[in-house]
């Protein structure tokens, strides 16, 4: 009763726009955002990288994340009393990680869209705010990183937001 499933490509518009539709019909409006849908597909030394595999995870993590936060914040500003959007980042999108270009533009191009719908739907009572997880573990897409250096960017990038960022 308290969730819904609806199946889609978060990169394709009328996907996007249909999921948050569902979300009204189902639940009568929308009220939180979790953007959380991203992929790995580009791994593999900068010159290397197909194409299509780097278009695949832009679509996916930036465009998806572009599209279903346009949906549902045209939706909150329409309902009149604001909600809350959180967008799934990563370290990768804070510093230079080695074999991951897409994944890390991707996830750096979150970080600054979150900011800026922050700036541009505050004052609409939408809060928009990001998480950068850091990767704390080897994994087989990226090297090992410790949880600390991640902690340490996500930081200086916290300080920075706030100076830059009003709060209403």
């Amino acid at each position: 009763d308290g969730f819904g499933f609806v199946a889609g490509d978060v990169g394709e518009e009328a996907d996007a726009e249909r999921m948050v539709e569902s979300c009204v019909t189902q639940f009568g409006s929308v009220d939180i955002l979790i953007n959380n849908a991203g992929i790995v597909s580009a791994y593999g030394k900068f010159s290397e990288v197909d194409v299509d595999a780097f278009d695949a995870v832009i679509k996916t993590n930036l465009r998806g994340t572009f599209l279903v936060s346009r949906a549902a914040i045209r939706q909150m500003v329409k309902q009149g009393r604001g909600g809350s959007i959180v967008n799934n980042s990563s370290c990768c999108g804070l510093a230079a990680w080695r074999h991951l270009g897409a994944y890390g533009a991707s996830k750096g191009g979150i970080n600054t869209m979150t900011q800026v719908m922050a700036v541009d739907h505050g004052a609409d009572g939408i809060r928009v705010n990001g998480k950068a997880r850091p990767a704390a573990t080897k994994r087989p897409t990226h090297d090992y990183v410790t949880a600390r250096i991640c902690n340490k960017l996500q930081e200086s990038s916290i300080r920075k937001s706030a100076d830059l960022t009003p709060l209403h």
